[in-house]
């Protein structure tokens, strides 16, 4: 290896959504020395790709880099008159770079992080370099609060999360040349998996919004003057909310593929001294 990059051209490629891109394919050349051109070379690619990290320049124009605005709303009551509360509503709008041909499931970015070289073909940027970046719901509310019901002093708290769903982008392989095959239209790539975005990224899919209730209920009782023991239940996900919080967007685009965890209690006790 020369330990330059590989020299690309333009490969015209039309998506399942009628949209047509550009694919980046490496040059053939006799790059193993036999004097041909042919399927060997495309073993030698293989065969002598290494990866390094380092800044990414404009791609098509575009600059790899991502842009994330919000507002956010917050209201903080403090304890008073045996009850308090929090409250907050944030929106937000973003646009940039991220991960979309594969785990859009990771809230995690990047090849530093874990060993995942995920700019390992240059073809991921392709309708990837712009749109909403991965979990980014539109708006977030968050409310909770607890309230001491007098005489009894029975703590009742409760807490609702809800937010817009996030978005999700529909992906699709494309022909690649291997040492064993030559599809019509077909790319060389040094590596990684043969994915692009298949839609236009400025116009995802959202999962459906999210509620989630949890309650909350303690008794503290007396045991002498210095020390209490509290009695405490707690469920989560009241209402069973069975709303997707993630899909397939490879194979089966659109099957639900997790939920949020059904309907739990916990049952606990603390001592105080």
């Amino acid at each position: 290896m020369t330990g330059q990059e590989w020299e690309y051209e333009r490969i015209p490629f039309t998506t399942s959504s009628g949209q047509t891109v550009q694919l980046y394919s490496i040059v053939l050349r006799d790059y193993n020395g036999d004097g041909e051109v042919n399927s060997d070379d495309i073993q030698w690619i293989s065969d002598n790709t290494t990866s390094r990290v380092q800044n990414m320049p404009a791609y098509d124009g575009i600059k790899p880099q991502r842009d994330y605005h919000g507002f956010q709303l917050t209201l903080h009551k403090r304890y008073s008159d045996r009850w308090q509360a929090l409250a907050s509503f944030l929106y937000s709008r973003s646009d940039g770079m991220a991960r979309r041909t594969q785990r859009q499931d990771f809230n995690v970015e990047g090849p530093m992080f874990y060993d995942d070289n995920w700019m390992a073909s240059l073809n991921y940027t392709i309708n990837n370099t712009e749109g909403p970046l991965p979990f980014t719901p539109k708006y977030e509310v968050k409310l909770s609060g607890s309230y001491t019901i007098p005489r009894l002093e029975v703590d009742l708290g409760a807490r609702l999360r809800l937010h817009s769903g996030r978005p999700m982008w529909l992906t699709e392989s494309y022909p690649q040349h291997t040492p064993f095959g030559d599809p019509p239209g077909g790319v060389i790539d040094p590596g990684g998996i043969d994915r692009i975005v298949a839609v236009d990224p400025n116009n995802p899919d959202y999962l459906p919004t999210e509620a989630l209730l949890d309650l909350h209920i303690e008794r503290a009782f007396k045991l002498g003057a210095t020390r209490k023991i509290h009695v405490v239940l707690d469920g989560f996900n009241v209402f069973n909310s069975n709303t997707p919080t993630d899909i397939d967007v490879q194979f089966e685009y659109g099957k639900v593929t997790a939920i949020p965890t059904s309907r739990r209690f916990r049952f606990g006790a603390r001592y105080e001294f």
